[in-house]
């Protein structure tokens, strides 16, 4: 029951789905969720760990399905009844008064358990209690009366069964055998093991001699004819234990992969070796290191050295070493040598899809073991000392352990020699300075300034707009006419260590400058970290993002031509490293593509750019960039209106992910997301008024009452944005209005566009609404503010404006023209929401309209009621029809042949997006799934 496993199904069982029923089937041994006070010699820790997480995830899957269908059953050992038939039928004779007592002490021994009533079967019969009578031709127990045997079976037997089995173990007469059992029990991390890689070990651990040679004394000699072990024979010998039921053969590989019939059984052999278990297992350990250094790269294998064959390269025999090193006595194991294992397995298991909790535990034993091995920051192991901390701070960061990695970045500042050397402990520290005092990037945009100024770059705290033109003609000047993509795109690669530290500290200050507001000081550094760049005539891949980053404050001032520029630059610094997968480049991409990409490309294509660096962020342990990748995902993707039915499955597992990281940030705006798609969609899990976010899935009141600060505030604007969308496809113009003055102290302005579109989408046409019947002029202000910012946007080019625009004068100034135009323009790119909504509103204004246009208004709310059937909200859609008599009878999908009755045919532009919709679905199922 590792740790991932039970996360998996914990993902799975406490994921709710309307659309799914699923029978989960787990069981568990209740032995397992109890303290470890039995847990085999050298195997606490892994046994007290995975006992601690199997109560955790019985306990909360008990309590948070309690009020669902589920059935707790407690499957107890065989009865006596049971045990004595089967004892019974073993010896093919009838439970009959006179065997009761035996069948009593055999069960006292164990308890019902069927193994081990067959191993004390086995023992009875070693031990010549039960015996078979070749006059009667049957079994047959000691003539020593019932009372006698029973009397035996008490001394002769051990109290605890596991020791029946190691006895049963100890019989082998095979010598390599009985040792080779062991050492799989031992090398192999789950009861399955290579006949091949077992052979490897076998030849490493033990001295093999020849049966003509003298026995050596030590007691890790083996005596085999020839003097060679290969897979064969050891395949022969474990054919012995599979006749004894000890291991099983699977059908992989030729017959080469064996496992035990039970871990009961792989528990016993744990527990043979007696005083020589550390140096067994040291042996063991160095053997698994060399056989994982032996596996095959390639085909060149090199000389006659025994090699596994027909085996895949398995990390966790690495893995496997590094445990079984730290759990022996410490002066066994060369300090050295364990400390370049655990850090090299450390680094290991982040490779492997970030699994920084597995990481942190080889890490810290690294750090720990240079501290007792008095080997910490001295001159001979200065540079081990440093890559260990430099990896462990750096985990312990990702694991939200930021006390601990600042203290670890303190140390590392105190010993290390070189600014450059202390970069990655910098990078944390600001980091954790902007964890520790909850979310607050002034403070550690300051720290990252006095970390510049270490380095020689002295920027102001607080530039003037005089400072930042400052800096744009120093970058000017550098240029000397050229252009800077082309520039930048032309130079090398920076290998200077002090500029490549200069770089990464700053894009971080940059970053938080970013987050804190403080646009001024974002331009600054920008400017200023180009200057240099084109000066010194090489760039660094955290460039791009102080690049592009100076586009957003022109995006503020709504200069998109000058904007998109600096994102042409980000774009053409990404390109330089194509095959880049560092964690800092992925933020850049996601960053980019944010704030500045989507001005010029549709949502619809950055969705899947969004989604992959989603997986690979949250792969590699940044949770909070990876999970903001998943909330521009579904922005996106709303943005782009497609079927609001596929964003369910997705936001359940967005939001599984920010409860596991601990995110509270997160699991709100994924559960508000999930309740407005739940609203749309109708059904047990929607609000009982459509316009509220209150239901299974999110509270309001929780998410704001229960938050403070920063936190509050943007809680405070994301449910607003959700309910102001709800409320004007609902149709409710008291929410609206509720809404449009809660959003009117928040800024034009917000850092990623996808939010930003939705915002100012729906305040337009909200307030558009609003305007006809009230005379509050905060609704001329943001109508204009809304059209303004759109026909911005269309002018510059953007392809996800003109649709919105064209919607926004439909609605200022309605026709039937005007309608079918917002209508056309929307069904060309495919936005199912907003047509629904264009129709809607076409029919309210043709229901103002003479008797004679009663037909209109009738055929474009059939419209809107197909648009929203398609879309995927069914509530709004059922809404209509319970409104309007004449939808009873409606289809719930629109006709191919049908087009509106308006004065415009729109039968040609209903294909194109019938052909546009049915893409955007294959598109969607495939990137989700692919994520997933």
């Amino acid at each position: 029951s590792d740790e991932t496993s039970l996360q998996l199904l914990k993902s799975l069982f406490l994921k709710k789905d309307d659309d799914c029923n699923v029978l989960f089937i787990g069981a568990y041994r209740r032995s397992n969720t109890n303290e470890p006070s039995k847990a085999p010699v050298g195997q606490e820790h892994i046994q007290e760990s995975s006992s601690r997480d199997l109560t955790n995830f019985v306990k909360e899957i008990l309590e948070k399905r309690a009020q669902e269908t589920y059935l707790c059953m407690d499957v107890d050992n065989l009865s006596p009844d049971t045990i004595g038939q089967f004892i019974a039928d073993s010896i093919e004779q009838d439970l009959t008064e006179d065997m009761q007592p035996i069948v009593g002490a055999i069960y006292s021994k164990t308890m019902g358990n069927i193994l081990f009533v067959k191993h004390v079967m086995e023992a009875l019969v070693r031990n010549n209690i039960l015996y078979y009578d070749m006059v009667c031709f049957s079994w047959q127990f000691r003539a020593d009366g019932d009372s006698k045997v029973t009397s035996i079976i008490e001394e002769q037997l051990s109290s605890d069964v596991m020791e029946v089995v190691k006895t049963k173990l100890r019989t082998f007469q095979n010598d390599l055998l009985q040792k080779a059992l062991v050492v799989a029990a031992y090398a192999f991390s789950k009861s399955t093991f290579n006949i091949h890689i077992l052979t490897f070990l076998m030849s490493n651990v033990y001295r093999i001699q020849d049966t003509k040679e003298p026995m050596g004394a030590d007691l890790f000699s083996i005596q085999i004819p020839g003097g060679c072990i290969s897979a064969d024979i050891m395949k022969e010998a474990l054919t012995e234990a599979f006749h004894e039921g000890i291991v099983l053969f699977e059908n992989e590989q030729n017959g080469m992969v064996c496992r035990f019939s039970h871990d009961q059984i792989r528990e016993a052999a744990r527990a043979l070796p007696g005083n020589e278990r550390n140096q067994l297992l040291l042996r063991i350990a160095r053997a698994l290191i060399q056989c994982y250094d032996h596996f095959p790269d390639n085909e060149e294998h090199g000389g006659n050295e025994q090699r596994p064959l027909s085996v895949q390269k398995d990390d966790n025999l690495l893995f496997t070493a590094a445990r079984h090193l730290n759990s022996i006595p410490s002066k066994l194991a060369e300090a050295v040598e364990l400390v370049k294992l655990n850090l090299r397995v450390g680094k290991l298991a982040i490779s492997r899809g970030g699994a920084f909790n597995e990481a942190s535990i080889f890490l810290r034993q690294a750090s720990k073991r240079l501290d007792t091995a008095g080997l910490r920051w001295r001159n001979a192991h200065y540079d081990l000392t440093l890559e260990v901390l430099d990896h462990l701070v750096q985990t312990e960061h990702f694991l939200g352990n930021n006390e601990i990695a600042a203290e670890i970045a303190q140390d590392i500042f105190q010993y290390a020699r070189t600014l450059p050397e202390m970069c990655r402990a910098q990078c944390v520290y600001i980091e954790a300075i902007s964890a520790k005092n909850n979310q607050n990037y002034e403070k550690s945009t300051e720290t990252a300034l006095g970390i510049l100024d270490l380095y020689g770059i002295v920027m102001p705290k607080s530039p003037t707009s005089v400072q930042v033109k400052a800096e744009q003609g120093r970058l000017l000047l550098a240029l000397r006419g050229r252009s800077l993509a082309a520039c930048l795109s032309d130079f090398p690669i920076a290998t200077e260590p002090n500029f490549v530290a200069e770089m990464k500290i700053a894009r971080l200050a940059n970053t938080h400058a970013n987050f804190a507001k403080q646009s001024k000081l974002t331009q600054c550094l920008g400017y200023r970290m180009l200057t240099l760049a084109v000066t010194k005539g090489v760039i660094t891949k955290d460039l791009s993002y102080l690049g592009f980053t100076l586009g957003g404050p022109l995006r503020r001032e709504e200069k998109y031509n000058r904007a998109f520029s600096f994102a042409n630059v980000g774009i053409r610094l990404l390109e330089r490293f194509p095959q880049e997968r560092e964690i800092e480049f992925l933020k850049a991409k996601m960053a980019l593509y944010g704030t500045l990409v989507c001005l010029k490309s549709t949502f619809r294509d950055a969705i899947e750019t969004f989604l992959e660096l989603n997986s690979l962020l949250m792969a590699k342990g940044e949770t909070e960039m990876g999970l903001a990748s998943g909330m521009l995902a579904i922005y996106a993707f709303l943005n782009a209106s497609l079927p609001i039915s596929l964003l369910q499955p997705k936001l359940l597992q967005l939001q599984e992910m920010a409860t596991t990281s601990g995110r509270q940030n997160f699991v709100d705006v994924f559960g508000l997301l999930l309740q407005c798609v739940y609203n749309l969609m109708g059904g047990k899990n929607s609000s009982a008024i459509p316009t509220m976010v209150d239901s299974g899935s999110f509270s309001e009141k929780d998410a704001l009452d229960k938050r403070e600060g920063a936190v509050k505030k943007m809680n405070n604007r994301d449910i607003a944005i959700i309910r102001l969308k709800l409320a004007v496809i609902f149709d409710d113009e008291e929410a609206m209005a509720e809404m449009v003055h809660r959003l009117d102290e928040y800024p034009i302005y917000d850092l990623p566009i996808e939010r930003q579109h939705v915002r100012m989408c729906f305040m337009g046409f909200a307030c558009l609404i609003l305007c006809q019947n009230s005379r509050d002029t905060i609704y001329k202000k943001w109508a204009n503010k809304c059209m303004d910012f759109f026909a911005k946007l269309s002018q510059f080019g953007s392809p996800n404006a003109p649709p919105v625009f064209a919607c926004m004068k439909a609605l200022r100034n309605p026709s039937l023209a005007a309608f079918d135009y917002a209508i056309d323009s929307c069904e060309e790119c495919g936005l199912l929401h907003l047509a629904a909504v264009m129709n809607e509103r076409c029919a309210l204004f043709c229901s103002d309209q003479t008797e004679s246009n009663r037909a209109l208004f009738q055929s474009y709310l059939t419209n809107a009621f197909w648009y929203y059937n398609e879309w995927g909200a069914t509530a709004k859609a059922f809404d209509l029809r319970a409104r309007n008599e004449f939808l009873e009878t409606a289809h719930d999908s629109k006709p191919e042949s049908s087009g509106r009755l308006s004065t415009k045919s729109s039968t040609g532009s209903y294909s194109l997006r019938r052909y546009m919709l049915i893409h955007a679905k294959r598109y969607s199922n495939e990137s989700i799934q692919q994520v997933s």
